[in-house]
């Protein structure tokens, strides 16, 4: 969500040669360490330097707000990097500020290409980088992460960008945009939609007929008013009230919940509401539910218990999230993948006698087959759609035959074979002891997508809707929203159907859905079985919450699988099959549609047929310039 923090400072820095307090010499240089001093602006209110990610080991290169308990970060570098303990930011003459990696490595600089002076921590919570001329090279004020202060002005071509979560710093789906037309917008992120930056809220500050008429910055002058300045000096008020006066610091936050209504429906939606923008064809009703600020605000003492009278401030933190993530997630989708590491180590039961190889032998797990084999390592010999190996099963000495990929006719020649060989019993033929058949969910999926004479889209994949009998079998269920298609028909359309955190993204997008929309839910639910978290993760002592598959993809890119199971010992321990089903997740879960494999694809992926290529991020995010 975009966030404004709004703050009563004093004016910037005028160019003074003689140097101010809070001045940081060319040299200087911040460890990231637990108890390294920050920078100080001349009061003390604001802070320069390493904050430690709240639950985490990294350190975060940012400005905060030193004297309020929470210590708020209002300026970060673009992209917040996260920074091992060891890394460094240093002052460097002609070059500013240089963040750097505990190996040396350059992160990010600030690049004020100049002869310079020294560093400033100004009182406004901008710090200034002045040149041996006296003149401003480089402001933190011109390069805003997600806030805004008192005194900040943002010119035609700004933008600023929300973050991904609460403790994620890397650019969000929304942004705030001063568009060279004169126009200030609210818009999100490169949605796969025919218009990927939808604005969902614009100011009409640009005047076609009088350019000079136009909006031309957005300023939030040092009294608390937010307004578009445009060229020809007349201002329009975003904010109707400036800064009340009082010994406190006044924070408004807006925490709401949302319900979407159409069509005599009405959803319910909390945070996090994601891919909402405004769209024409969409007609709906969006009602906000805020929560009142009653009573009078909370003072602040100073450390001589004192109440600090020369000082007001207000906080406003805004969410751009809510800006119009109403159109957003009940997000759909599909299955899983129940064999996973409980279900694997269960032994296999004796079936009672029917008439398929199914419910006549014992099934085997796949983990029980590779200790068998020892890993399918000696090869008795190889037919058309499988190898058979050497293998030890308690002290007998067995045949194991393993198929090859799952081509449909081998899948039957297979059973074929195997129901024809249980039937039988002779000394000079070969007794058939058991099978193993897994990815029992993923195979019905498949049926339903690809075997059926009219292809059938489940719409409803979730835990719920998966039943085990009392062999552990999978059973996919609840058919109730399902949609069938017609003989040569390969997508459709219809109404949002699904369950709240199974959604796939295009059922927002008013165009045809396919079967792709029970892979994304099967990718949701192979993450849920993974990690026992539902699909939407709500942080501790906090109303924000992460999806699932949003924290799926931080934890893979950053290498924290142990923290995505929760240090789960038996996880850990096939620290490599942990891998590959995180990354068939992260592929079932692409937003794209077409780059979502299909089930049977997927079936392979688990079963080890294919080898599982490295993931991209399942929501491409890139700024777009204008």
């Amino acid at each position: 969500m975009a966030n404004f923090l709004h703050l009563n400072g004093s004016n910037g820095l005028t160019g003074s040669a003689q140097q101010p307090n809070g001045s940081v010499p060319i040299g200087a240089s911040l460890t990231a360490t637990p108890d390294a001093n920050p920078w100080l602006s001349s009061s003390g209110e604001f802070a320069f330097g390493f904050q430690q990610v709240q639950g985490k080991d990294n350190f975060l290169l940012s400005i905060w707000y030193e004297k309020i308990p929470n210590k708020t970060i209002i300026w970060y570098p673009e992209g917040g990097p996260t920074m091992s303990p060891g890394s460094k930011v240093d002052l460097v003459d002609r070059r500013g500020l240089v963040l750097s990696d505990p190996q040396g490595k350059e992160v990010w600089s600030s690049d004020s290409i100049s002869d310079l002076a020294y560093g400033y921590m100004n009182d406004t919570g901008n710090f200034v980088i002045v040149g041996r001329n006296s003149r401003n090279i480089w402001e933190s004020f011109d390069h805003p992460a997600d806030t805004m202060l008192p005194t900040q002005v943002m010119d035609r071509g700004g933008v600023i960008n929300s973050k991904m979560s609460q403790m994620n710093f890397t650019g969000g789906r929304f942004q705030l945009r001063m568009l060279q037309d004169g126009n200030l917008v609210l818009n999100t992120r490169d949605m796969i939609t025919g218009s990927p930056d939808n604005d969902y809220y614009i100011s009409d500050t640009r005047d076609a007929t009088n350019s000079t008429n136009s909006g031309d910055q957005l300023i939030f002058d040092a009294k608390g008013y937010m307004y578009i300045s445009r060229r020809n000096g007349v201002r329009s008020n975003l904010t109707q009230d400036s800064i009340p006066s009082g010994d406190y610091y006044h924070r408004a936050t807006l925490d709401s919940d949302v319900a979407i209504y159409r069509d005599n429906q009405c959803w319910k939606k909390q945070l996090p509401l994601q891919n909402g923008y405004k769209d024409p064809a969409f007609n709906v009703k969006a009602l906000l539910k805020f929560r009142k600020i009653d009573g009078p605000p909370e003072t602040r003492e100073n450390k001589n218990g004192t109440e600090d009278k020369s000082r007001r401030s207000l906080i406003f933190i805004g969410s751009a999230l809510l800006g119009m993530s109403m159109l957003v997630i009940v997000v759909l989708i599909v299955l899983i993948y129940v064999c996973f590491f409980q279900i694997q180590k269960k032994k296999a039961v004796n079936l009672p006698s029917n008439a398929t190889v199914e419910t006549i032998l014992p099934r085997f797990t796949y983990q029980e087959l590779v200790k068998a084999t020892n890993g399918f390592k000696d090869e008795l010999g190889k037919g058309a759609f499988g190898i058979v190996y050497k293998g030890v099963i308690g002290t007998k000495i067995v045949a194991v035959k393993r198929l090859e990929g799952v081509l449909q006719d081998g899948l039957k020649e297979f059973k074929n074979e195997a129901n024809t060989i249980a039937r039988t019993h002779h000394k000079n033929l070969v007794q058939l002891l058991g099978y193993c058949d897994e990815d029992l969910v993923a195979k019905g999926l498949t049926y339903l997508h690809e075997d059926c004479t009219n292809q059938i889209i489940h719409c409803d994949i979730k835990p719920q809707n998966i039943l085990l009998d009392d062999y552990y079998n999978a059973k996919i269920a609840d058919f109730g929203l399902a949609k069938l298609l017609m003989i040569n028909q390969s997508r459709t359309n219809t109404g949002i159907r699904g369950t709240k955190g199974y959604v796939a993204p295009e059922w927002f997008r008013n165009t045809p859905v396919t079967f792709k929309v029970d892979v994304y839910s099967f990718g949701v639910l192979l993450f849920e079985i993974i990690s026992c978290r539902k699909s939407v993760v709500f942080e501790d002592d906090t109303e924000d919450a992460m999806v699932l598959t949003d924290l799926a993809w931080d934890c893979y890119q950053e290498g924290r699988l142990d923290e995505f199971v929760d240090n789960d010992l038996e996880a850990l321990n096939d620290f490599e099959k942990l891998t590959t089903y995180m990354m068939v997740g992260l592929w079932c879960v692409q937003e794209n549609p077409s780059m979502r494999p299909t089930m049977k694809k997927v079936i392979q992926m688990l079963e080890g047929g294919i080898e599982v290529t490295e993931p991209p991020c399942p929501c491409p995010i890139s700024v777009t310039s204008y």
